[in-house]
């Protein structure tokens, strides 16, 4: 590989910044390139940040990740903790980022990546694909008075590399709730009201979501233990709640070894 070659990563959260890592370790390309739909690193992490994590510190991290720590003067975290989204940003992601600055690896914040090409071949045509560089399509967020949506606009660019990462992750996009993961009759209509559709998140409903307001995965049960809360410290309300799929999901997933998923599981059970 040569070090004149530019690599290009999507996505600045905990899968990409340890790719920038591992890129600049081996010394292989001669420019790399982060882009990131969020103001700053781990911007889908950050959305779930009040959520405690079911994986330990020794699970999340890594050697160059720790090293990284130790190069910008932050503590190592304890690897037997549970950290919350935030607490997995603000003291090991965001200070990789710094170490990865520094290193002369460049973010585009605010910048959602739009399409991605293989330069100048189509989708359909096979000869010469391999080799072609990639071409990606990039649009980064401005305020304008005259823009849509409040005074937002993109400016659009091209951004062009050798190799391509894809770290986008999956928080984000929406899962439909009809049959089969197509939209419910009327949900389409909804997204597009004033109402806003349905909220896709992990909303913080002990904290910052509290003033508003929903079935049994994992991530659900964050919501339904939070509305428990609620209920305990105010009593004078309604909860209304839908489940879809299997009955048993929720004893499915209690094979699955972690001590915090466990806890988490049987706490929605009892409710």
């Amino acid at each position: 590989m040569s070090s004149s070659q530019s690599l290009v990563i999507l996505g600045g959260g905990p899968i990409g910044l340890e790719m920038a890592l591992a890129a600049h370790t081996a010394g292989s390309w001669g420019r790399i390139t982060l882009v990131e739909r969020s103001s700053g690193p781990g911007g889908n992490v950050a959305a779930w940040g009040h959520v405690r994590l079911f994986s330990p510190w020794a699970l999340n991290t890594t050697a160059l990740g720790l090293e990284a720590l130790d190069a910008t003067g932050c503590p190592q975290p304890d690897p037997s903790a549970y950290p919350t989204g935030r607490e997995l940003v603000d003291a090991y992601l965001a200070p990789i980022w710094r170490h990865l600055e520094g290193l002369g690896v460049t973010c585009l914040w605010d910048t959602e990546a739009v399409a991605v090409s293989r330069g100048a071949v189509l989708k359909g045509t096979m000869k010469g694909r391999s080799g072609a560089p990639f071409t990606v399509l990039v649009a980064k967020k401005t305020s304008s008075e005259g823009g849509a949506k409040g005074g937002e606009t993109a400016v659009e660019s091209l951004q062009r590399a050798d190799a391509l990462v894809d770290a986008t992750g999956t928080y984000g996009q929406r899962v439909w709730l009809g049959p089969g993961g197509m939209p419910a009759l009327g949900e389409r209509s909804l997204e597009a009201s004033s109402v806003g559709g349905v909220d896709c998140g992990v909303p913080d409903i002990a904290g910052k979501d509290r003033g508003r307001f929903g079935g049994g995965k994992v991530s659900e049960l964050n919501t339904v233990l939070g509305l428990a809360f609620l209920k305990h410290t105010r009593p004078a309300g309604w909860v209304l709640t839908f489940h879809g799929g299997s009955s048993s999901s929720c004893a499915t997933l209690m094979v699955m070894p972690s001590p915090n998923r466990t806890g988490h599981l049987r706490g929605g059970q009892r409710l």
